[in-house]
């Protein structure tokens, strides 16, 4: 491919990458950038492809790269964003997904991921704010709405907490973590009894998720006398 054009390497790669053939995608992408050096859409499927060969330092530097050329490019800044949060880096994948969202204010990913980063770091209104955003602009999936319930929790707004879990149930009647959500709220609100079905639902869904099992068995021994 020497001398080819790197349009034409990086759909080349592109394909590859698509096909699994990650190795392959990364040299292709690697000979594009020898000929175009800040070609930020190289850059950016260059860091996805060393993502995916768990090479993450040198895909954070590549993306930063990316979003360095241009920093309008939308899918690098939103890589490099969710790659920081992977690696624990919180505050600058926070600056990375607000930069997505103000860029693309319709981009549900950023703003799913910038809820939870706000969530985890204990800005419970923020990541309200955040789910809400996403729920409105995909209300058919159950996660924004969850979102909102977990938070709506965290802020002792269980009447809030309750519609938000329905409503994701509505959307996945499977969704153990939306079922403990909707225990707690109900606890809150001093019904024991739908609380305890709603836990019930939890634990039936729960499958392999120990973690999502022992919460909700903690939760049910609060309102039932043999913890279910």
């Amino acid at each position: 491919m020497s001398g080819a054009d790197p349009a034409d390497l990086r759909a080349v790669a592109a394909a590859a990458l698509n096909g699994g053939r990650v190795v392959e995608a990364a040299g292709i992408l690697e000979r594009a950038l020898q000929a175009a050096p800040e070609d930020s859409e190289t850059l950016g499927l260059l860091g996805m492809a060393q993502i995916r060969l768990g090479r993450t330092a040198e895909a954070e530097a590549t993306l930063a790269k990316a979003v360095s050329c241009n920093p309008r490019d939308i899918s690098a800044r939103f890589n490099l964003g969710y790659l920081r949060r992977i690696l624990g880096k919180t505050v600058a994948a926070a600056a990375d997904l607000e930069a997505v969202a103000t860029l693309d204010p319709g981009h549900l990913g950023a703003w799913m991921n910038l809820a939870d980063l706000f969530l985890e770091a204990g800005e419970a209104r923020a990541a309200r704010v955040a789910y809400a955003r996403a729920a409105a602009l995909a209300p058919q999936i159950a996660e924004p709405h969850l979102g909102v319930g977990r938070a709506a929790n965290a802020l002792l707004a269980h009447a809030e907490a309750e519609i938000a879990c329905r409503t994701a149930l509505a959307a996945a009647p499977g969704l153990p973590q939306a079922w403990l959500e909707l225990g707690r709220a109900l606890i809150a609100q001093g019904r024991p009894q739908e609380a305890a079905s709603a836990l019930q639902s939890a634990l039936r869904f729960a499958g392999a998720n120990a973690e999502l099992e022992v919460a909700a068995r903690g939760l049910l021994a609060t309102v039932t006398p043999s913890g279910g």
